[in-house]
């Protein structure tokens, strides 16, 4: 019977006000909006302007990408991409992590080449980081700026 009576007592201890002149610990430092376990889904939007897309980019791909782009990501390996409010890619992907891979997109901005990036829900929004992806339209797309959930 003497350990729940000291159980009892430490955490009476623990609960006792610190003594006079003894100094609080300092608060804890704020919490940066941690990255997200899962890709939620939901509609994403985000605006390439003409300096968002690169230098050497010929000028059709400089055309096509510049203007207001969403991604809707339907669940957890299907999006539907658009562009200018026209429906452009049918992109299933797969997720491991934090890392997400666009495999067999389809539709007229479709790169038929896999692309696999990190991604991440920062406080600004869902950031995606290239690791390897030959496509430079979805490159300049998905990394120019973050992508802002709609409410």
């Amino acid at each position: 019977m003497k350990k729940p009576t000291l159980l009892v007592l430490a955490a009476l201890a623990a609960c006792a006000p610190m003594p006079p002149g003894t100094a609080s610990p300092p608060p804890p430092p704020p919490m940066a909006m941690a990255a997200t376990a899962e890709l939620t889904p939901g509609v994403y939007t985000t605006t390439l302007a003409e300096a968002d897309i690169p230098a050497g980019a010929p000028a059709e791909l400089r055309t096509g990408l510049v203007g207001a782009w969403e991604i809707a990501i339907h669940g957890p390996t299907h999006a539907v991409v658009t562009y200018n409010g026209r429906q452009v890619v049918d992109a299933p992907f797969s997720l491991q992590g934090n890392q997400i891979t666009f495999t067999q997109d389809s539709g007229d901005y479709a790169c038929n080449a896999t692309g696999r990036y990190t991604w991440a829900m920062t406080s600004a929004g869902l950031r995606f980081t290239m690791i390897e992806d030959p496509c430079q339209g979805r490159v300049a797309a998905l990394t120019a700026h973050p992508w802002v959930k709609r409410p």
